[in-house]
């Protein structure tokens, strides 16, 4: 139930979408009456009435609300549906066919793609996932594997990217204990417009 109310000598508003005012009403009503003691107090049909009215306001306030989670549940859903259909990428680290640890994905925000920031992000999210990994966190030391990171960041930056055709993508190759990893940034989905702007 929309309530709107305003400040004397102020343009502010304050909207009250989920109803919760209409309630607020009805108690501060029914608290004013009972502050001042009377005959009326006695009888059944007044607090029956009263009942009946925070019954009423408490089910409109609990309908509106579920209808306002709702439609905000349904708006997420369709950004993010539409998220998916602009493209996203995911960056992970890889030895050989396999990842080391989850990727880092990041969805586009409208249709030029992936910016920059949300790419070095994810790579910087990398790093400290596999400065915390018990397995491979000894490879973050490695100046290889930073020397590695600085040039992904490089990559991130001026938007270099390798592959034939619509899939790009990027990758810094590095040595490690006798082992070649991979920091790979891969394009999900069919969007050609890998990143970033």
């Amino acid at each position: 139930m929309p309530f709107e109310k305003r400040h004397a000598g102020c343009e502010e508003r304050e909207t009250d979408p989920d109803g919760k005012a209409a309630t607020e009403f009805v108690m501060a009503v029914i608290q004013t009456d009972l502050s001042i003691p009377d005959p009326s107090d006695l009888n059944l049909l007044k607090w029956g009435g009263y009942v009946a009215a925070i019954g009423l306001t408490a089910t409109v306030e609990y309908f509106t609300i579920k209808a306002i989670q709702s439609s905000i549940s349904k708006a997420k859903e369709a950004n993010g549906q539409r998220n998916l259909e602009l493209g996203s990428i995911t960056i992970q680290i890889q030895q050989g066919t396999r990842s080391i640890q989850v990727g880092s994905t990041r969805f586009a925000l409208n249709e030029k793609g992936v910016t920059k920031r949300q790419a070095q992000k994810a790579l910087d999210e990398q790093v400290s996932m596999l400065s915390n990994n018990r397995e491979y966190g000894h490879l973050v030391k490695s100046k290889k594997f930073q020397t590695a990171v600085s040039e992904m960041s490089e990559n991130i930056k001026t938007k270099h990217t390798v592959g034939d055709g619509d899939q790009r993508y990027m990758r810094v190759l590095f040595e490690y204990n006798g082992k070649t990893y991979r920091i790979d940034i891969r394009n999900n989905g069919n969007n050609p417009n890998l990143l970033l702007y």
